[in-house]
């Protein structure tokens, strides 16, 4: 076990677990977001739904994070995926998004 801490630290001493854990917080923000939203405000949004351009971009970063930790695609699926059932919704739309990441996984084709 420590060697792969060891082996999946960066240099800023986030690990992939550290990593994981701030994606999985991200994918919670934006699900807060959207679960605020009125399913009016949700089907005028078409395609612009609100929070989701900032939602790519912290998955950019978080991404780059990884990739300096040193962390492999699968691992972070593993890790994000192991992490899923932690997300939380009191919306029905909420609580789609969470079912079909629970249901699907985070890396689904």
């Amino acid at each position: 076990m420590a060697l792969i801490t060891v082996a999946c630290s960066s240099s800023d001493g986030a690990s992939c677990e550290d990593v994981a854990d701030d994606a999985i917080q991200v994918i919670q923000d934006f699900v807060d977001e959207v679960s605020a939203m009125s399913l009016e405000e949700i089907a005028g949004a078409g395609d612009e739904v609100p929070g989701f351009s900032g939602f790519e971009e912290k998955g950019e970063e978080l991404q780059d994070k990884a990739n300096d930790a040193g962390c492999s695609d699968e691992q972070m699926e593993s890790l994000l995926n192991q992490r899923a059932d932690s997300l939380e919704s009191d919306s029905e739309f909420g609580q789609l998004i969470i079912d079909s990441i629970r249901s699907e996984g985070l890396f689904s084709e």
